[in-house]
Parts: structure tokens; sequence; C-alpha cells
């Protein structure tokens, strides 16, 4: 097949008229759709771009708001160890003053207690001692020898308290 002169013009001349009318009727409404879809892929990139930033923002301001709240709870119990230790401190010395004083009205009641058996073991001891030289000097003695032994008894018993 052979071409002539005047089919290679028409050719030419139909293919860019078919040029210009898909210039005309496609690639211009291509292009504006490309650039429109560019637009809004870099709208939506740009938004991307701004949540990021927002979380990140969002994020370090969590994070300062948990350090924040750790140090806070670590003040808390440090205050409550502290406020432990004090009271346990405070309970053990009033537990130490509640014992001394047991302890001292204890050794109180004991002195008491002796001293009171003391006299009441001199005065049964004096009125044994009593009875039995009176006893004994009833059968031996007579009434002016038994006076003078029970006075000089009743004096060393006085001197003895």
């Amino acid at each position: 097949m052979k071409f002539g002169r005047w089919e290679l013009l028409w050719s030419v001349i139909n293919f860019i008229v078919f040029a210009a009318v898909l210039t005309r009727l496609l690639y211009r409404p291509v292009l504006a759709l490309l650039d429109d879809r560019a637009r809004f892929v870099s709208e939506q990139r740009d938004r991307a771009e701004r949540a990021r930033a927002e979380a990140e923002q969002e994020l370090r301001a969590a994070q300062a708001r948990e350090s924040e709240a750790d140090q806070r709870a670590r003040e808390i119990v440090a205050t409550a160890a502290e406020r432990a230790r004090a009271a346990e401190e405070q309970a053990l010395t009033r537990a130490r003053a509640a014992a001394e004083q047991v302890l001292s009205e204890a050794r109180a009641r004991m002195a008491n207690e002796r001293q009171r058996a003391l006299v009441d073991l001199r005065r049964e001891t004096g009125e044994l001692v009593v009875a039995a030289a009176q006893r004994v000097l009833m059968r031996s003695l007579d009434e002016g020898m038994q006076r003078k032994l029970i006075g000089e008894a009743i004096s060393a018993l006085e001197m003895l308290k």
C-alpha cells in the first residue's frame, strides 16, 4: 500500500484535529481533574501534618502531666511515710512512757508492800516475843523483874521502828 501526499496531508490534518479535539475535550478536564486531585492530596497531607503536630503536642502535654502526677505521687508517698514514721515514733514514745509509769507504780507498790510487811513482821515479832517472854518470866521471875524486862523489850522494839 502506497501513501500519497494527499493522504499523508489528510492524515496529519486529521491527527492535528484529533489532538486539538482531545486537548479541548479531554486533556484540559483531565489536567484540571489531576490538579484538583493534587490539591486535595496536598490539603490532606497538610491536615495530616497538622494533626501529627497536634498529636505530638498533646503527647508532650500528657507526658508532662504524667510526670507531674508521678512527682506528686512520690511526694504524697514520702509525706505519708514520714507521717507514719512520726506516728510510730510518737506511739513508741507513749508506750515507753506508759511502761515506765507502770513499772514505777509497780516498784512503788512493791516498796509499800515490803514496808507494810516489815511493819507487820516487827509488830507480830514483838507480840510473839512479849508473849514468849511473859510466859517464861511468869514461871521464873517475880512481878517486879517481869515489869522491868517487859519495859526493856518495848524500848528495844521502839528503837527498831
